[in-house]
C-alpha cells in the first residue's frame, strides 16, 4: 500500500481505489484532478459519493473535509453542478 493513507481523509479503501487509477501521492491527486477521479471511480462502478470530492480536496489541503473553508466548498459545489454531479 502506498503512503496515501497518511493523507487526511484517505483510508485504506479509498487508497486502494486511487491506486487502481495509478494514483499514489497527493501530487498525483492534484494532477489527475478531484473531479476526474470521482468520474473514473463512478465509471468503474464504485459506490462513491460527493463526499469523496470534499475528502480529496481536504487531503490536498491537509485538513479534514468537514473543515474545508466555506469558499472552497462553494467552489466545489459550483463545479459539481456544472459537471452534473449534483443537481442545480
Amino acid at each position: 500500500m502506498s503512503d496515501l493513507t497518511k493523507l487526511k481523509n484517505i483510508g485504506e479503501v479509498s487508497a486502494g481505489w486511487l491506486e487502481e487509477l495509478g494514483i499514489t501521492s497527493a501530487k498525483d491527486i492534484e494532477e489527475f484532478g478531484i473531479y476526474n477521479i470521482f468520474d473514473e471511480l463512478q465509471q468503474r462502478g464504485y459506490g462513491v459519493t460527493v463526499i469523496l470530492i470534499y475528502a480529496l480536496q481536504g487531503a490536498l489541503m491537509d485538513i479534514h473535509w468537514n473543515e474545508l473553508p466555506k469558499e472552497v466548498k462553494k467552489e466545489i459545489d459550483r463545479e459539481m453542478r456544472t459537471l452534473g454531479i449534483i443537481s442545480k
